[in-house]
């Protein structure tokens, strides 16, 4: 869902650099863990772990027109895969809630909240987090890893990279032509 749909890091690196006199970049978090970029990861913690953290996060680039798209799809069946901070009493209400907001038909018990996603069966799976798709495309040889780029995640492992929601449908276009479903 972070790096995906929503836009985690708009929302907790202002507060982090307000908080710290801290002066980190948008384009300075070129590795997936943020913790080792940052020089006070406790305060980064603190943030995360905060009501309004998650719902206030704004939409990813075109993820609320592309997943509409897709929702509205009858090829598939969409589940959204998150991870949740262990310690965060608000992270998974706050993105039910957030899911509900941007998609109000959207079926809450299609969100699944995993640290360990690999475990979850599922034939395309998009996420942005290098060890997730490396760990789920491991896990099944049927399965398709699909990464959202971005700086942090340059050097993920993946079946296919996209850069846009509109890449992400036209490679569920090309998929489904390949597999005959219609």
């Amino acid at each position: 869902m972070d790096g995906v749909i929503v836009n985690l890091l708009a929302q907790w690196l202002p507060a982090y650099n307000e908080e710290t006199g801290e002066d980190l970049k948008e384009e300075d978090i070129v590795e997936f863990e943020l913790f080792k970029q940052c020089k006070f990861p406790d305060k980064l913690q603190e943030i995360l772990l905060r009501q309004h953290t998650f719902f206030d996060a704004p939409p990813y680039k075109d993820s609320i027109k592309g997943l509409a798209q897709v929702l509205k799809d009858p090829r598939f069946q969409v589940y959204i895969l998150t991870q949740v901070p262990r310690f965060s009493i608000y992270g998974l209400f706050e993105k039910r809630m957030w899911m509900k907001k941007f998609f109000p038909d959207f079926n809450l018990e299609n969100v699944i909240a995993a640290h360990k996603k690999h475990m979850v069966d599922g034939d395309v799976f998009f996420d942005d987090n290098p060890k997730h798709l490396k760990e789920y495309k491991k896990a099944g040889k049927k399965r398709v890893t699909v990464c959202m780029k971005h700086n942090y995640n340059s050097g993920a492992e993946a079946d296919y990279v996209v850069e846009t929601w509109e890449e992400f449908r036209t490679f569920l276009d090309m998929l489904c032509q390949k597999r005959g479903i219609k």
